[in-house]
């Protein structure tokens, strides 16, 4: 992800995008450079469109999220720039999404996090322990965004069907290939913290039913 549209041609102003909306749709319309930027009070009566439709958005975030790496990186602006861009675009017109839009954005890695991309359903605001290279803290960058976040799948903490979600989803993922020793390890540490969570549900379970029963035992003897 991250290619540049190819910019090199004769274009109409309505196909191309203004050189502000860049991080909006770079991989999708070429971006005009400023030198070529018309008059701000030209753009309707040219077809210069700002900001760029929402489908022209959402396609440019389709792109960005195939490769999750960033080695094809080619935007002057660093990704968390961009993302955020996105985020407060996507912010805007949330409401306006179909349900068909938002499953996709969830099911993307639109997050950058630990030089990656990241579903969002994969970050949370607090982490006991580092679970790299598969769950992350919400960075810092991305702190003013926390409604979308929050809308795209990301939670306070895990909880135990969150490991057991990501459990099943690693192994379709890696469809039988081994793991290398730090994705190993990430995944020995999820399985302990399953294994916390269920432990420590028990006693809660078991203390409030004696509750309830201790408290229903006067009730009755009362009635």
């Amino acid at each position: 992800g991250g290619q540049h549209a190819a910019a090199s041609a004769l274009r109409r102003y309505r196909d191309a995008a203004a050189a502000r909306d860049a991080p909006l749709c770079f991989t999708v319309l070429p971006v005009l450079p400023g030198t070529l930027e018309p008059p701000q009070l030209m753009w309707s009566s040219l077809g210069l469109v700002s900001p760029p439709p929402t489908e022209v958005v959402l396609e440019h975030v389709r792109r960005l999220t195939e490769d999750p790496s960033f080695d094809r990186w080619a935007h002057a602006a660093p990704p968390p720039a961009v993302f955020r861009a996105l985020y407060t675009f996507l912010e805007e017109r949330w409401d306006r999404l179909s349900e068909a839009d938002r499953a996709a954005l969830r099911a993307a890695p639109v997050v950058p996090a630990a030089g990656r991309l990241v579903k969002a359903g994969r970050l949370f605001f607090r982490l006991k322990e580092d679970l790299a290279p598969y769950m992350f803290e919400v960075p810092r960058a991305f702190g003013a965004h926390d409604a979308l976040l929050r809308r795209l799948g990301t939670t306070d903490h895990p909880r135990a069907e969150d490991y057991a979600r990501f459990l099943a989803e690693l192994a379709a993922e890696t469809a039988g290939e081994p793991l290398n020793p730090n994705e190993l390890g990430a995944v020995l540490k999820v399985v302990r913290l399953v294994a916390q969570d269920l432990r420590g549900e028990g006693p809660r379970r078991h203390g409030d039913g004696a509750a309830t029963a201790g408290g229903g035992g006067p009730g009755g003897e009362g009635e």
